[in-house]
């Protein structure tokens, strides 16, 4: 509970998530202005450890 809420809109170009929570995220870059959201959830960044708040996109 007192993980500090990094609200940055990040872009993920992972689409493994599990009722709207990322189990594996592959990276995390910037969000480009244009870009639709796919489904929104909760990811841990793997580097830092960090929780975000972010768009999914879905990417084939």
């Amino acid at each position: 509970m007192g993980v500090p809420g990094s609200m940055a809109h990040m872009r993920l170009e992972s689409s493994q998530y599990e009722s709207g929570r990322l189990r594996e995220v592959s990276s995390l870059s910037p969000l480009c202005a244009g870009e639709r959201v796919g489904v929104r959830g909760d990811a841990q960044s793997p580097e830092t450890g960090m929780l975000y708040r972010v768009d999914i996109y879905t990417t084939r």
